[in-house]
């Protein structure tokens, strides 16, 4: 059986990483899709570099607050704001703006 693998690159930092992608010295990295975006754009590299539809792994967020904590009342409000800035688009824009 070939290996996938024939050679494996470490590096440091995105920076790195993305111009040795952009110059076509590593085939691929696999990232985190949100960072990654927005480190492309720092960086410059876009044009460059192809994004694929592939998934490696997803994971779910959560946002936990101790049942010590003086701030746990605030979850309902949270959640309600939450679902707000969700329905009426607000995410939407913010996600355009910054990650997109």
């Amino acid at each position: 059986m070939k290996p996938v693998l024939t050679e494996v690159s470490q590096t440091q930092d995105y920076y790195t990483i993305l111009h040795m992608l952009a110059k076509k010295r590593v085939d691929t990295i696999p990232a985190v899709e949100l960072t990654t975006d927005l480190h492309i754009r720092t960086v410059d590299v876009g044009s460059k570099i192809i994004k694929t539809d592939a998934v490696l792994s997803t994971q779910d967020m959560y946002l936990l607050i101790s049942k010590k904590s003086k701030h746990r009342n605030i979850m309902s409000k949270y959640e309600e704001a939450f679902e707000k800035l969700s329905k009426d688009g607000t995410l939407d824009k913010i996600r355009k703006k910054y990650i997109n």
